[in-house]
């Protein structure tokens, strides 16, 4: 019986700790928002995902497939946005 209390804890531990890099992440892109240095372009990839991490944080228990995609979204609009030809 205590095994499994443990599992548990350590399940609801690991859903807290990705919780909090998923606010992190999202925080310090809303920070590169903040700044006065980006261009319009920049802002729009940045607000984009924002939006897709959110989703990401929404989904209640997000399968590593659904993980990996939001990060290859994420990075998708970043680099579209920051990257110059």
């Amino acid at each position: 019986m205590r095994f499994r209390a443990r599992r548990n804890y350590a399940d609801t531990e690991d859903k807290l700790r990705k919780f909090k890099d998923l606010k992190a992440c999202i925080a310090k892109l809303q920070a590169v928002l903040a700044g006065d240095s980006i261009t319009p372009e920049q802002r729009q990839s940045v607000e984009q995902a924002i939006e897709r991490l959110k989703q990401l944080r929404r989904i209640r228990d997000p399968h590593n497939g659904d993980c990996f995609r939001c990060v290859k979204d994420v990075t998708e609009l970043l680099l579209k946005g920051f990257y110059r030809d």
